[in-house]
């Protein structure tokens, strides 16, 4: 049996059973394999409190429906030839890919596999003395998940695939890299070659029109009625869903989360072909989240026992810094709130921000607003130059630029303000102090960072001039790509400092 210590004093500690530890020279993991859990349940009140959060894949509040023909390639799949097989699992953001893959899992973990999840370690806030047990002892066979895999560097990647634990005699691997595009794919496949792995891809199709809609319409309806405690989910109608922007699994849920929730509070929703709108309507109960608990705190006599003093303002200001950095260990979190464009406090801002959107991990800070594409929406609806109803804010642009000139970072979603801003503002154009210049020495554009690719304006890299300009034609999916990030990434890699094994005993 194997045995594993781990002590920690003044720190945090990560350890593995059963697998390879790959680090920087600083010690820290390059990447994090732990074993797959369910979601949590979570408070109805809570969710009722900020809708969105109904919306967030791991809270998985939505009964899983449709997809058979999906579920099925990827069982066939999995129950496939014995050696080591990758897919990549691509789709545009809020298809609905997370959930399939965590259907999956489920389906795996009940028919005897050992599931395991692979999170990219740079940046990513360490439980204190944890040790996760990856042997595969009696396992059916090892599925490794790995979601938003186009993020992660090539090199990252290639000594995921070398870990052990991908390699036990006998064992049937899978592992399944879920992206936004293909753009990646080629490289990613070129390296497992030397593994002799079997690869695939498969696209996770947009939803068909009529019978396929409407099911996911009536199975997200009836899962956010639970938490609103509606007695009759039928009184919310199911309207005509046969606009593009709703074969995305996310738009059916934001179109069925918006009507539950216009229904319980007795407001008139927005049209549910309106995605703009219906993202609006969200983003406003998150403002209005934020100003209830500050007037609430507000009101009472005595300061001293306010516990939520942030103002609206702060915190809309903290949630956009947090869309654009990800969760952050508290001291980058204290660094990055310095010198805000608003008046606030450092450690206040982030234990209220903290009570609004609580970590993921424990000891992180700016937990973004999820879904993804919500969060893509709030940026580029909080920048000036488009036309929704929603109130843009002058400091997101220059507080933009500041994050982006910081030595050595750049916002961690990249070209999220940008993608946004094509769907916001149409052809209308940009504006003029949008995007920033990046930073001397950076190389962009090329490798695409997937989660920037849907929904940018137009933009080439002009080598002879230090600045983004305009490129005719159609869109590309050129843009922002994921480069190193101080808020994600502890070090940059290089040849002389890059990652270390330890092997597992």
């Amino acid at each position: 049996m194997s045995k594993q210590f781990v002590t920690v004093t003044a720190g945090v500690g990560y350890g593995v059973i059963g697998a390879d530890l790959h680090v920087f020279g600083d010690g820290s993991p390059l990447y994090l394999l732990e074993n797959w859990r369910p979601p949590a349940r979570v408070d109805s009140a809570a969710l009722r409190e900020q809708p969105s959060r109904m919306l967030n894949a791991r809270h998985a509040v939505v009964d899983f429906t449709g997809r058979e023909e999906e579920r099925r390639q990827l069982l066939e799949w999995r129950d496939s030839t014995p050696k080591l097989s990758v897919r990549w699992l691509h789709g545009p953001g809020g298809q609905g890919k997370s959930r399939l893959a965590a259907r999956l899992a489920e389906d795996s973990l009940a028919q005897g596999w050992k599931v395991v999840a692979a999170l990219h370690g740079p940046g990513t806030v360490l439980p204190a003395d944890r040790q996760e047990d990856l042997s595969l002892t009696g396992a059916t066979g090892l599925l490794l998940v790995v979601d938003y895999a186009d993020q992660w560097p090539l090199t990252h990647l290639t000594w995921l695939f070398s870990n052990a634990l991908l390699h036990r005699p006998g064992v049937r691997t899978r592992v399944l890299l879920v992206a936004r595009t293909l753009d990646a794919w080629p490289a990613v496949r070129a390296t497992l070659a030397t593994h002799l792995a079997t690869t695939s891809a498969q696209a996770l199709p947009a939803l068909e029109g009529g019978g396929e809609r409407e099911e996911m319409f009536r199975a997200a309806r009836d899962s956010f009625a639970r938490h609103y405690t509606l007695t009759d989910p039928e009184a919310v109608r199911v309207p005509w869903l046969g606009a593009p922007d709703l074969g995305l699994t996310l738009g059916v849920h934001m179109a069925a989360l918006v009507a539950v929730d216009a229904l319980a509070t007795g407001v008139r929703p927005p049209r549910p072909t309106d995605l703009a709108a219906l993202a609006a309507y969200l983003l406003d109960r998150e403002h209005l989240h934020w100003a209830r608990l500050h007037s609430e705190e507000a009101h009472r006599l005595s300061p001293a026992g306010r516990t939520f003093t942030t103002t609206p303002q702060a915190m809309h200001y903290a949630v956009f810094l947090a869309a654009l950095t990800g969760s952050v260990d508290r001291g980058t979190g204290r660094a990055l709130l310095q010198d805000p464009p608003v008046e606030l406090d450092a450690e206040r801002t982030l234990a209220d921000h903290a009570h609004c959107y609580p970590p993921e991990r424990p000891g992180s800070v700016l937990e973004p607003l999820y879904p993804d594409r919500l969060a893509e929406d709030f940026l580029a609806l909080t920048i000036s130059g488009h036309h929704v109803d929603y109130p843009a804010r002058s400091w997101a642009a220059p507080a933009t630029a500041t994050l982006v000139h910081r030595p050595g970072s750049g916002p961690t979603i990249g070209g999220c303000c940008l993608r946004g801003s094509r769907r916001r503002r149409g052809r209308r154009g940009r504006s003029p102090s949008w995007p920033p210049r990046p930073p001397a020495g950076r190389m962009w554009g090329r490798t695409a960072c997937s989660r920037c690719c849907a929904r940018i304006p137009s933009w080439r890299w002009t080598r002879a001039t230090p600045h983004w300009s305009p490129s005719p034609g159609r869109p590309t999916s050129a843009c922002w790509s994921r480069w190193p990030s101080a808020f994600r990434r502890s070090r940059t890699p290089t040849s002389t400092w890059g990652p270390r094994r330890w092997s597992s005993g």
